[in-house]
């Protein structure tokens, strides 16, 4: 619903527009304007700066093995992608030359001449008119052209139609997907590509056209070793037992405490002395793991709230009092913590009785059913198991909550 709903919007124009422009290096960005809606994943504004940093990047994950990647790096979203977010599928971005060539093209030329990136991701908006999935400008004339990329280009999830359903630079999703491939997007992130069978009876693309994507795609897939035999590719030997290793959280801990700048310290306040005898630790992030990632993150083994990190930091005689302080949001009040003696389902016994259906309007019977301790409802962009349908699910828990102090939540 809430997709359906984006895209009624974004056909009705109806989101309002400010300026905010883009530039992406390997899962990460750097951006012009606060308000766009994904700075948490950005490195900073500099686009020198993303390019340094983007190098070790990408070696780090396809390694340095003369014939085979560890793994393939991405460079996305080419190019002036900007925000705000709900327009990247409508907008048309017209940079100054000079502002393209300084601003938003540097850190991906780096990433691509300098960091041997072997993929890279085609943007959402439109660059001087055309889809940038569809730019003959910035795929083959910069990409191709100037950089001598030959690695494959992947579109953005959904890009594709994109370009016919809201950019209109097609009729139809057969010519857009002909228009990509044509221009350079090797591969789809989506299911718009199943049209070029169609494309090739309408003449709208040859099929020694489509071998020039198929050619890079192939040879991207045997240089990470997956017709080979195992034996043969050095990193397919890497053991699960290589993860975690105590010697990587170091390694974290090393650069967490190496990239923090104190800009002011009155008085040398820190660093705290461990002796205190009381320590306050205030607000509602202070011991909320999830608030320590982004997004597109993996979920660690252990990680180290605010609270906890002081907690172990502090001399085992220091008092140290927590206060949630403020609720995360106006509007918005819950409970601290809720522990499970806390939660009792009715036909008795803790936790909650819990009841997943196949459909939204949660009637008739469950799929299944069960017990929870606690609420936990963070399955991703999933469902709660592979049987359901992600877009299509309700859930229900029913029983009885205790606070630990009276109060509104």
């Amino acid at each position: 619903e809430a997709r359906a709903k984006h895209h009624q919007y974004v056909r009705e124009g109806k989101f309002g527009r400010y300026q905010g422009l883009t530039i992406w290096s390997p899962n990460i960005n750097i951006f012009r304007d606060p308000r766009w809606g994904r700075g948490q994943e950005t490195y900073g504004e500099d686009p020198y700066l993303t390019g340094r940093i983007a190098v070790p990047f990408i070696r780090g994950l396809q390694g340095g093995d003369p014939v085979y990647f560890k793994t393939i790096a991405t460079v996305k979203h080419f190019d002036v992608h900007s925000g705000p977010e709900p327009e990247r599928h409508v907008f048309d971005a017209e940079p100054s030359e000079r502002d393209l060539r300084e601003t938003y093209l540097p850190a991906f030329e780096v990433g691509i001449r300098e960091g041997g990136a072997y993929s890279l991701m085609c943007a959402y908006n439109r660059l001087f008119g055309k889809a940038a999935c569809g730019s003959d400008f910035l795929l083959q004339d910069v990409l191709r052209g100037e950089w001598g990329f030959d690695g494959y280009v992947v579109s953005d999830c959904g890009a594709i139609n994109d370009m016919w359903r809201t950019h209109k630079v097609a009729p139809d999703v057969a010519a857009a997907s002909a228009l990509a491939v044509k221009s350079g997007t090797d591969l789809s992130c989506g299911q718009e590509y199943r049209s070029l069978s169609t494309a090739v009876a309408q003449g709208l693309i040859t099929e020694a056209e489509l071998h020039t994507s198929l050619k890079r795609l192939l040879t991207a897939r045997m240089r990470l070793g997956m017709f080979d035999p195992p034996e043969r590719v050095a990193y397919a030997r890497t053991p699960y037992s290589v993860l975690d290793q105590p010697s990587n959280k170091r390694l974290a801990l090393d650069v967490a405490h190496e990239s923090m700048v104190l800009l002011k310290n009155d008085g040398g306040a820190l660093p705290l002395r461990k002796d205190l005898g009381t320590l306050a630790v205030i607000g509602p992030n202070s011991d909320e793991w999830l608030m320590l990632l982004g997004n597109y993150n993996g979920t660690p083994s252990d990680p180290v709230t605010p609270l906890r990190g002081i907690r172990e930091a502090v001399s085992p005689g220091t008092k140290v009092l927590f206060a949630r302080g403020s609720d995360p949001a106006d509007g918005f009040p819950l409970l601290d913590r809720v522990p499970s003696s806390a939660l009792r389902r009715p036909e008795g016994g803790p936790g909650l009785r819990v009841e997943y259906f196949a459909h939204y309007e949660l009637e008739g019977e469950p799929l299944f059913t069960g017990v929870d301790s606690v609420l936990d409802a963070d399955w991703k962009a999933g469902a709660p198991r592979d049987d359901m349908d992600p877009d299509a699910f309700s859930v229900r828990w029913t029983g009885t909550l205790t606070p630990g102090t009276t109060g509104d939540y």
